[in-house]
């Protein structure tokens, strides 16, 4: 048996530190620390680009999500300005 059908197979499904111990997700954070989670990551990671400071993004369009009964799609609106 392999992770992938344990994690299918399981009625609670994966939590907390499981999926930490099974490397399906880096860190875990309670709902209150979560933005400061994501932040202090986002701030590591940028440390170690090697991307120049100045450097500016692509950009890109606004996407849409529209929903139905039968289907949810998304659409890319308008020009990336």
């Amino acid at each position: 048996m392999t992770w992938p059908d344990i994690f299918c197979t399981s009625v609670e499904g994966v939590r907390g530190q499981r999926a930490v111990d099974w490397r399906l997700v880096d860190r875990i954070a309670k709902p209150a620390q979560f933005a400061a989670v994501v932040s202090e990551t986002a701030a590591r990671l940028a440390e170690g680009s090697h991307r120049p400071a100045h450097a500016q993004g692509v950009p890109l369009p606004r996407v849409e999500r529209t929903e139905s009964r039968r289907r949810a799609a998304v659409r890319a609106r308008g020009r990336a300005d």
